[in-house]
This record gives structure tokens, sequence and C-alpha cells, in this order.
């Protein structure tokens, strides 16, 4: 049986955490040029742990931790976005669950242990989006790629001072 996952510093090793550090940062920074991605994460983590450094080697094992666990929270790359939520929004709607918010809540809780689409990460965001479309697909009869052709057109109708979505 494996440990819950766990950022401790004596559970990893040095290459392990830097490398968790660089994947973390790819994420939250993605930059072409390796020259300014060196330049910037040297800044951020120079912030992120209060001191002057010239490279991420100058960090302590809790230094690593510290700067792995900002980066995850204020990493804006893993953020549900807005078109995510409206897609969700829309296959809701053309599934009929609109009028019965519990079977949305139901699905994610069973998913991904969240209650409101506003609470998935961008990767869980996606995976939702995909198993709405293979319900849909599967209450239509159709294959997942009719029911993205015919998303794209599709608009939900909208009441009289109802906000859509």
């Amino acid at each position: 049986m494996t440990k819950p996952y766990s950022l401790q510093p004596t559970a990893y090793s040095r290459a392990r955490l830097m490398r968790h550090l660089q994947a973390a940062w790819h994420d939250y920074c993605p930059v072409s040029g390796a020259a300014e991605s060196r330049a910037e994460r040297l800044v951020w983590l120079s912030a992120a742990c209060g001191r002057s450094i010239t490279s991420a080697n100058d960090l302590s094992d809790a230094e690593l931790v510290a700067c792995i666990k900002a980066l995850g929270k204020s990493n804006p790359a893993s953020e549900l976005t807005a078109a995510q939520l409206w897609k969700i929004r829309q296959l809701e709607k053309w599934l009929g669950w609109s009028d019965n918010s519990a079977r949305l809540a139901g699905l994610l809780r069973k998913l991904f242990r969240v209650e409101y689409p506003q609470a998935l990460s961008r990767q869980q965001s996606w995976r939702a989006i995909e198993s709405l479309m293979q319900i849909a697909a599967r209450n239509a009869g159709k294959s997942k790629t009719e029911i993205r052709e015919e998303l794209r057109s599709w608009r939900p109708a909208v009441a009289a001072g109802e906000i859509p979505f």
C-alpha cells in the first residue's frame, strides 16, 4: 500500500525535489527561451525564499519544498478557465441538467470530490468536459465527435431577464 502524497523534505531525494520544482515552474510559466525562463525563475525563487540566490541549487530542501508549494498555490495555469466553465454549463443545459443542479454536483463529487465546477483545476475541468461529452453521446446515440460538432453552434434558449450560464 502506498503512502498518501506529501512534500516533506525527508520524503524525497534532492534530485527529485529539483525535478518537481522544474515541473512546477514549467506549469507556472511556460516560456520558450531557456535563458529568460531561468532568469525569471531565479527572481521568483529569490522573492519566495526571501534571500538572493544565483542558482536553484542554493536552496535548502525545506526552501525547495516551500517554493514548490507556493508555485502550486499561485499557479494560474492550474485554474479553471472561463471557456471551460462555459463549456461545462453548456453541456449541463444540453443534457437537461440545469433544472436539477444535484446531477452535475453528483457527477463532480463522484469524479473529483468537489461540489461546484468552479472548484475544479484546469486538468480536472477538461476531464469533466470529456465525461459530460461521453454522457451526451451515450444519451443521444451519437459519437463524441458528432456531439462536439453539434455543440459548436448550439446555444440554449434564454428567457427574458435570464443571464445565460
